[in-house]
């Protein structure tokens, strides 16, 4: 299948990676994906990444991954693509960001209850989270 998108905004990059929002025209219109994009040669790493992500397709607390394929850009050469739930209404620092550094409180417990079952998800699968704080 030949996936056709068209790039809206940056979400974000880093070393090896970018991640944009795009809107699908082919072979489905209008479905919004952030699509984690990775040269060839770097793109072991987001292959674990949809390998591990495809084992909670079942989580509702976690970010679901449908898919990715290898496209040709003009810029970049060789590139892997992974399409991934998007967000919309951004992460957890968005928000405090949006309510003075803060999350309101009739929000917390919502949030913390998703964050606990999607670990919970995660451990259960026997996997660990690990995050460094630097």
């Amino acid at each position: 299948m030949n996936v056709k998108v068209v790039k809206i905004k940056v979400l974000g990059e880093g070393c090896f990676g970018v991640v944009h929002l795009v809107k699908t025209i082919a072979p489905v219109y209008n479905k919004i994906y952030a699509m984690k994009s990775a040269d060839e040669d770097h793109s072991s790493f987001l292959r674990k990444e949809e390998e591990i992500l495809q084992q909670f397709a079942d989580s509702p607390n976690v970010v679901r991954c449908h898919g990715g394929f290898t496209s040709v850009e003009r810029e970049r050469g060789v590139v892997y693509n992974m399409f991934m739930e998007y967000a919309a209404e951004g992460s957890l620092l968005n928000l405090m960001r949006k309510n003075g550094g803060r999350i309101p409180e009739r929000d917390v417990k919502c949030y913390t209850r998703m964050i606990l079952e999607g670990l919970f998800d995660i451990h259960r699968k026997g996997f660990v989270h690990e995050h460094h704080l630097y």
